[in-house]
């Protein structure tokens, strides 16, 4: 459904040491396929389950706002995430600024989604890590 790169201040092969780092970094998504806005907030919804399931209620608030930033997306069509530690995760969608999600827990959590023990598929962390994509 996308293809995602990580851009960090430090690259590291150890998904640890980007989420515990407090140095600015951002994921870009690029679509290479038309995706409702629904099944982007579902994916964001099972990601955060799966990867920090104990954060969920201090999450949840935050989760509701993201998903209620997507929207319908379009091929080649990209959403920005620029993690900006004491501030939270500037969220952009095809150029547009949405907004900010505040606390580093949330920007920790998020990144989870990737970089945590079940991301979407294991050559996406892979990839995001430096390391060759299937």
């Amino acid at each position: 459904m996308y293809v995602a790169a990580l851009y960090v201040a430090k690259a590291s092969s150890d998904a640890n040491a980007i989420l515990g780092s407090n140095a600015p970094s951002e994921l870009v998504l690029q679509f290479v396929r038309d995706v409702g806005g629904a099944d982007i907030a579902k994916g964001w919804q099972e990601g955060f389950e799966k990867n920090s399931k104990s954060q969920l209620p201090a999450l949840k608030d935050r989760i509701a706002m993201l998903n209620g930033w997507m929207s319908d997306v379009k091929t080649a069509q990209r959403m920005t995430f620029i993690v900006k530690p004491g501030a939270g995760v500037q969220v952009d969608v095809n150029g547009a600024a949405k907004g900010t999600i505040k606390g580093d827990d949330f920007a920790k959590a998020f990144l989870s989604i990737w970089l945590g023990a079940e991301p979407p598929n294991p050559e996406i962390k892979s990839g995001l890590l430096g390391g060759a994509c299937g």
